[in-house]
């Protein structure tokens, strides 16, 4: 096969496929009425918006526990340092300390469900 006859066969292809989707025989155009089409896309954007307003919402409260969290994990070796002079609260044992917190919390905060169903089982066979 030549170029040409390349050329033709590829010109040949986008000629059909252009016919299918502008007579919406392809399976994305499942709806003949671009207008219904344009509405359900905006509902899938509302939608989407909407969770994604809800997720943030919800990571913002998780984001104001975790700080807490690494602001009192942080104060640990300050109050370690009080109780014994000789410990040495450094920045770097600050920032471990806080972020051992933060694990547990995390950890904590996933395993929750987990535990309350637990004691749900043990509470009932006492």
């Amino acid at each position: 096969m030549n170029t040409e006859n390349i050329t033709n066969l590829l010109n040949q292809t986008n000629a059909s496929l252009l016919n299918e989707t502008v007579s919406g025989n392809n399976a994305v155009g499942f709806l003949q009425n671009p207008y219904l089409s344009l509405l359900w896309d905006n509902i899938a954007i509302i939608l989407i918006f909407i969770i994604f307003v809800y997720l943030a919402i919800k990571m913002l409260a998780f984001a104001k526990k975790i700080i807490i969290v690494a602001l009192v994990s942080a104060a640990f070796p300050f109050i370690l340092h009080f109780l014994n002079s000789s410990y040495i609260a450094s920045f770097d044992n600050v920032l471990k300390f806080s972020a051992l917190g933060c694990i547990l919390f995390v950890i904590y905060s996933l395993a929750k469900p987990i535990l309350s169903i637990l004691r749900r089982l043990f509470k009932n066979k006492k």
